[in-house]
C-alpha cells in the first residue's frame, strides 16, 4: 500500500490528535494539586465536537446537525446507515478522499468510540 493510501485511511478513519481531554486531564493544574474531583461525565458528553475531530470531520457532523459528543453517540446508534450515506455523499462533494459507504460507517464508528471513552 502507498504512503498516499495511508494518509487518506488517517484522515478519514482517525480524528484530531490533540492533547488529553479526558476526564483525568480536563481538570486545572489548581484543580489536581487540591484534589477536585474529575469533570462531570454530563460535561464530556455535551463537549463539542470540533475539540475531538478533524476540520473536515466537524464540518460534516454539523452539515447534518451533530454538534456534541451527545449528539453523534445519539445519530450513530439511530441513524448509522444513513449517516454514513449522507457522509459518502457529502465528501464527494467536497473533494475528500473516501473509499465506499462501508468506510464511511467504520469512520462514524471509530469517531463516536473515540467520543465514547474520553
Amino acid at each position: 500500500q502507498t504512503i498516499q493510501g495511508d494518509i487518506h485511511e488517517i484522515n478519514l478513519f482517525l480524528p484530531k490528535c490533540l492533547p488529553c481531554i479526558c476526564r483525568q486531564h480536563l481538570r486545572t493544574l489548581e484543580d489536581h494539586t487540591n484534589g477536585a474531583n474529575p469533570p462531570n461525565p454530563d460535561e464530556l458528553m455535551n463537549l463539542s465536537l470540533e475539540k475531538i475531530v478533524r476540520p473536515w470531520q466537524d464540518q460534516f457532523l454539523k452539515s447534518v446537525g451533530i454538534v456534541t459528543v451527545t449528539d453523534l453517540a445519539r445519530g450513530y446508534k439511530e441513524y448509522g446507515a444513513d449517516l454514513s450515506k449522507c457522509m459518502k455523499k457529502w465528501c464527494k462533494q467536497h473533494g475528500i478522499w473516501v473509499p465506499n459507504k462501508k468506510s464511511c460507517f467504520l469512520a462514524l464508528h471509530i469517531w463516536t468510540r473515540t467520543c465514547q471513552n474520553l
